[in-house]
C-alpha cells in the first residue's frame, strides 16, 4: 500500500479499517521548494471515513485532506497536458531504497527522493 512508503502514518491508520488507494485523485497542491529538494502534494480523499475524530465530527467533517511531504529530492520528472485532476497517485521503493512518487493522468510526473512524510491531516466537509 501506497502509505507504507512513508513516516508518520499513525493517524491515517486510526482513520480507516481499510485505507483506500489513490488511483483518483484531485491534486490541489504540487509545490517544489527549498531550492528544489522538497516536494508537498496535496489532496482529499473523496472515501468517507470509517473512525470520524471527535473535533471532526463537530465540524461534520468527512473526507481527510493529506499532505505528503518529500525531502532530499534527486530528480523530478514533470508533463504538464492539462491539469492535476483523476490522477493515479502511486508511491513506492526502488531498489535502493529511495521513494519513487508517480503521478499518472493529465499530467505525468516521477519524483525521487530520500524521505516521504504525511505531513498533515485535516478534516473536510
Amino acid at each position: 500500500m501506497w502509505y507504507e512508503n512513508l513516516e508518520q502514518t499513525e493517524f491515517l491508520k486510526q482513520l480507516y479499517i481499510d485505507i483506500p488507494d489513490i488511483d483518483c485523485i484531485n491534486i490541489f497542491d504540487f509545490r517544489l521548494s527549498d531550492n528544489g529538494k522538497k516536494l508537498s502534494i496535496s489532496f482529499v480523499l473523496e472515501e468517507s471515513l470509517d473512525y470520524i475524530p471527535p473535533k471532526w465530527r463537530v465540524n461534520s467533517f468527512k473526507y481527510p485532506i493529506i499532505q505528503l511531504d518529500f525531502f532530499e529530492i534527486s530528480n523530478v520528472e514533470l508533463l504538464l497536458y492539462d491539469c492535476l485532476e483523476d490522477m493515479k497517485l502511486k508511491i513506492y521503493k526502488e531498489c535502493s531504497q529511495k521513494i519513487v512518487v508517480e503521478g499518472i493522468g493529465r499530467a505525468k510526473f516521477k519524483v525521487i527522493s530520500e524521505i516521504g512524510v504525511i505531513q498533515k491531516i485535516e478534516g473536510k466537509r
